[in-house]
C-alpha cells in the first residue's frame, strides 16, 4: 500500500506544478486583457470578458491545486477537503458561465446573450462536476467504512 500511495505522489507532483503554472499565467494574461480594455478606452469589450474569464479559470486551476495538494499529503482520493473543492469548482463553473458577460454589459452598457452554446456548455460542465462531488461521497463513506474495519 505505502509503494502505491509513493508512486501516487510522484505523479501528482507534475500535476501540481503544471496547475500552479497554468492558473499563475492564467491571471497574468487576465490582468493583461483588462489592462487592454483600459488601454483602448474601452472599445474592445471583450477585453473585459476575457480578463475575467482568465480570473475565474486562474481559481479554478488554483483550486485543482489544492485537490492535488490534498491527494498529495493525506494519500486519499475521498476526503471532505476533496468534495468541497469539487462542489466549489462546480459552483463558480456554473455562475461563471454567466458571470464575464454580466460585467462587461454592466461595465460597457451593451446587451448580454443569455443563451448560447458556450455558456451552456460550461454550466453542463459545472453540473457534471458536482455530480462527480456525490460519487466522491460515496467513496468517501466506503473508505472510513473499510478503515473502521481495518
Amino acid at each position: 500500500m505505502d509503494n502505491k500511495i509513493h508512486k501516487l505522489k510522484k505523479r501528482t507532483f507534475a500535476d501540481t506544478i503544471c496547475t500552479i503554472i497554468i492558473a499563475i499565467a492564467t491571471l497574468f494574461i487576465s490582468v493583461i486583457e483588462l489592462m487592454s480594455y483600459q488601454y483602448t478606452k474601452g472599445h474592445f469589450s471583450e477585453c473585459i470578458t476575457n480578463g475575467v474569464n482568465g480570473i475565474i479559470v486562474s481559481v479554478i486551476m488554483g483550486l485543482v491545486a489544492a485537490i492535488f495538494v490534498e491527494l498529495r499529503i493525506k494519500g486519499k482520493p475521498f476526503s471532505k477537503s476533496i468534495i468541497w473543492l469539487l462542489r466549489i469548482i462546480a459552483v463558480i463553473l456554473i455562475f461563471g458561465a454567466y458571470v464575464p458577460d454580466i460585467i462587461a454589459s454592466i461595465i460597457t452598457n451593451s446587451e448580454i446573450t443569455i443563451l448560447s452554446t458556450e455558456h451552456l456548455l460550461v454550466v453542463i460542465l459545472g453540473v457534471t462536476i458536482g455530480m462527480l462531488s456525490e460519487i466522491f461521497v460515496y467513496g468517501y463513506q466506503l473508505q472510513e467504512d473499510m478503515d473502521s474495519i481495518a
